[in-house]
């Protein structure tokens, strides 16, 4: 788990939401509209999976989660 990891939702070039994940490293991002995203998530000292950005994450009207993992480098 990476806690206090900052999460950035993005529609296009338009920032929609920014998160920070939880003690868990969990993170949620209420109030999406059905779309496609592209997430990003930093902290200092991690490197991400996904490059740290992963594209193209489609939300539709029940989605419940999106996973992206990190490791120390």
């Amino acid at each position: 788990p990476v806690p206090s990891a900052t999460v950035v939702i993005k529609k296009g070039a338009t920032t929609v939401k920014t998160v920070y994940t939880n003690s868990l490293g969990l993170y949620s991002a209420t109030g999406l509209k059905p779309g496609t995203y592209n997430v990003t998530v930093t902290k200092a000292g991690f490197t991400f999976a996904a490059a740290p950005q992963v594209s193209g994450v489609v939300i539709g009207p029940n989605a419940t989660a999106a996973s992206i993992n990190a490791v120390t480098p």
